[in-house]
């Protein structure tokens, strides 16, 4: 009896394991025209033809560290790996752009990364947060509940390919974050806190986020998300994405 318990609690804990790696999503943008979705945000990679060039990369944080690397956007004092210098600071809603795509509304969203030889690089973290002032620290505390997670519901994360884009200040892969879940109030105040380098480490240059251009942007996906969320994506990719003011 004894032993048949071992073997049952045994089988269990295998199986809860084996559970908890099976509800992960891997979004993988190694490859052109790639995309993906977690937690209902959109993942894209960016083509070059659309990329943001340098002096044109609306960037609001920096993070950088050899290994892994994580920070978030404010006005208070740094924390984590982020860089400090006018290329950080705090983002008021009315700043990100929204898009339509599918008849969903989204927040864009891009993300530049830098690496070398060992060019693949994961975003293992993303958590946003809506506050009424800018300068706010000491992380998590005081920030609240996320308004999206990238983890929710398992260890998600995105692989991405810096030689697809490479140079500094263009954008290489587009996150679309359902606009609903930022409200209306655009006198709120955004906070992105990223985390990178679990899965592949950073080993470069810094990495950093802007809010978008607004599009049209056309990455040519090569995957088909979920019809509830957006129906058109693998037939007409973004070339339907449309242009709305925040």
């Amino acid at each position: 009896m004894r032993r048949s318990k071992k073997i049952f609690c045994g089988a269990v804990v295998v199986f809860t394991f084996f559970a908890q790696l099976s509800s992960a999503t891997i979004v993988d943008l190694t490859t052109s025209g790639s995309s993906g979705i977690i937690n209902s945000g959109l993942f894209l990679q960016m083509n070059p033809d659309n990329a943001a060039g340098s002096g044109l990369f609306d960037s609001f944080l920096r993070i950088q560290k050899t290994g892994i690397e994580s920070g978030y956007n404010t006005d208070g004092k740094l924390e984590f790996n982020t860089k400090s210098g006018p290329f950080t600071h705090s983002l008021l809603l009315s700043a990100v752009p929204v898009v339509t795509v599918g008849g969903i509304d989204y927040r864009e969203f891009y993300l530049d990364i830098n690496q070398n030889s060992q060019v693949m690089l994961s975003l293992d973290e993303l958590k946003f947060y809506l506050a009424a002032t800018g300068n706010l620290t000491n992380y998590p505390t005081g920030f609240g509940a996320a308004i999206y997670d990238l983890d929710a519901g398992g260890d998600n994360w995105v692989k991405m390919n810096y030689s697809l884009n490479p140079g500094s200040g263009r954008a290489d892969i587009v996150a679309l974050v359902p606009s609903n879940l930022f409200g209306s109030d655009n006198n709120k105040y955004v906070y992105l806190y990223s985390k990178m380098g679990v899965n592949l480490s950073s080993n470069d240059g810094f990495e950093e986020w802007a809010v978008g251009e607004g599009g049209p942007i056309i990455p040519g996906p090569t995957t088909t998300p979920e019809p509830a969320t957006i129906c058109m994506l693998g037939f007409g990719g973004l070339a339907l994405l449309r242009k709305r003011r925040a």
